[in-house]
C-alpha cells in the first residue's frame, strides 16, 4: 500500500505535469524544497510552487 507521502507526491507531480508539463525531478525539487509545501494538498502544493517560481502553464504558451 502506498504511503501518504507517496500519494501526496503523485498528486503533486500529476498537477505539475497536467498544467506545466514537468514533474518534481525535472523542476529540480529535492526533499527540502518539497517539505516547504507539505502542509498543502499535493495539487495545491504544485500550484503554489508554480506561482512561487513564475511557471507559465503550457496552454498559455500555445496562444
Amino acid at each position: 500500500m502506498p504511503s501518504p507521502q507517496h500519494e501526496w507526491l503523485l498528486a503533486f507531480d500529476q498537477e505539475l505535469w497536467r498544467v506545466y508539463a514537468l514533474d518534481h525531478h525535472i523542476a529540480g525539487l529535492d526533499t527540502v524544497l518539497l517539505a516547504r509545501y507539505a502542509h498543502l494538498s499535493g495539487a495545491r502544493a504544485a500550484r503554489q510552487f508554480a506561482a512561487d517560481h513564475a511557471l507559465v502553464p503550457i496552454n498559455a504558451c500555445a496562444k
